[in-house]
């Protein structure tokens, strides 16, 4: 039972009242005060700056999640943003940053900060050194954000920001829609397929891996090189261990294009080899980890791969009406459709000596 569950009893004993400032207990065990009035937000963590667009709170936010400089990653979410966002202080300076900048939190001076994808020693000293309430939605381990507790936390912000029904509306459509994919491929065929998604830590040899993807198991499959036994945050692959592996389809965030064509291009050779390269069983999808942590991406992806891989269990989807329907439910606007329209996403990669070609 989740520690959320505590709320009610815990807003009795203290004699809050929602009128006013309440206790709640958050995602890892912390008793934290909730201001009555909430204006101003820090987003912190994979997925938060989501969880206030679920919420229909976006626009309050002060911080942004990353520096521009380091690309546009909001627009990885169907989100509303203030005016002047790309200006605000951002929380992490780099991609491959885990300790966000507690001074540029401070200088925003949010009424709370709402943390998400960060574990509890994180979430502690974060606490410890900003000077406002931080509440963490969830308490996860790098790599890996499994549904109970993406569930959590849109349950939790729900309660923080008074947005329940919201909420309650979102994760019935969560629920729903996962026990279908679930159903639809469990007898399936298991295919191979690997996943190339945003980086852990740079590296000119090898891919990070998370622990697990979490749309892929809505699928009843999994990534080459995942695994949830590992003690790392993450896991590694090198390419020549890729290509031992046989993927029979790839599927690259298309935020990783340009990685993945440099990485190509230095080894024809040995990329050719993969029966997914052979094939043309290689697609972009949207990402999903890191900064580009948005929930509403794990079921567009999911139902996008599973198209892909099992075209005829999946022969009544359309992926724009798809994504703009998904998308509406999560945020109430089809900003996705449009992305669509001017993204490499959804597309099939063609490899050939000469390069990489992306179709339209």
């Amino acid at each position: 039972m989740f520690k959320l569950f505590i709320i009610v009893a815990l807003l009795a004993m203290s004699g809050y009242s929602l009128a006013n400032d309440f206790k709640l207990i958050d995602a890892c065990g912390r008793e934290v005060v909730i201001p009555e009035k909430i204006k101003r937000i820090s987003a912190v963590g994979p997925g938060s700056s989501a969880l206030t667009e679920y919420a229909d709170y976006s626009k309050q936010l002060v911080t942004q999640d990353i520096l521009p400089s380091m690309g546009k990653v909001h627009k990885y979410c169907a989100c509303i943003y203030p005016e002047g966002y790309e200006k605000m202080p951002a929380v992490f300076k780099s991609f491959y940053s885990f300790t966000p900048d507690y001074t540029a939190i401070n200088s925003a001076n949010p009424d709370i900060v709402l943390v998400s994808g960060m574990n509890d020693r994180q979430v502690e000293k974060l606490a410890q050194s900003v000077q406002m309430p931080v509440a963490a939605m969830n308490c996860s381990e790098t790599g890996y954000l499994h549904f109970e507790s993406i569930l959590q936390s849109i349950r939790l912000t729900g309660y923080i920001l008074k947005e329940q029904k919201n909420m309650q509306d979102i994760m019935n459509f969560m629920a729903k829609t996962r026990k279908e994919l679930i159903e639809r491929t469990k007898d399936a065929p298991k295919k191979k397929l690997f996943i190339i998604s945003q980086q852990y830590k740079p590296s000119k040899a090898s891919y990070t891996v998370e622990k697990c993807y979490t749309y892929l198991r809505m699928l009843n499959l999994g990534s080459i090189g995942s695994d949830l036994r590992i003690t790392t945050p993450f896991s590694e692959i090198t390419f020549n261990e890729l290509v031992a592996a046989k993927p029979d389809f790839i599927f690259v965030e298309y935020t990783m294009l340009d990685r993945f064509k440099q990485d190509y291009a230095s080894n024809k050779a040995l990329f050719r080899n993969i029966p997914a390269v052979k094939n043309n069983k290689v697609f972009t999808i949207l990402p999903y980890n890191r900064y580009a942590a948005h929930y509403e991406n794990l079921f567009i992806n999911a139902n996008y791969i599973g198209s892909i891989m099992y075209p005829d269990l999946f022969k009544d989807m359309n992926i724009r009406t798809l994504v703009d329907n998904i998308s509406d439910e999560f945020t109430g606007n089809d900003v996705y459709g449009k992305m669509y329209e001017s993204s490499p996403v959804f597309r099939q990669v063609t490899i050939s000596e000469k390069g990489i070609s992306i179709g339209k």
